[in-house]
């Protein structure tokens, strides 16, 4: 039996997961898909979450860089919401 995926792993799918779901919504302008796309962004910020509150260690530019994508992803999907 494999691995499970460590916490940094997991918030890297996550990240990709989320942006996917955005760019699929965003293009399509398809209120089920923005609500999945919300969705996917609400997972990923809660991974993001339990990993920076996992203790020290905890690679902090990684962090930022998350932070700052998942805030560019809420922005698409609210532009694509007006």
């Amino acid at each position: 039996m494999s691995e499970p995926f460590n916490e940094v792993k997991q918030l890297e799918m996550s990240l990709k997961a989320a942006q996917n779901m955005v760019g699929k919504a965003t293009m399509a302008m398809d209120d089920n898909l923005l609500q999945a796309a919300t969705e996917a962004v609400n997972n990923a910020h809660a991974q993001l979450n339990a990993l920076s509150n996992s203790g020290p260690g905890t690679d902090e530019e990684l962090l930022a860089q998350s932070r700052q994508l998942l805030a560019q992803c809420e922005e698409q999907i609210n532009e694509a919401r007006r």
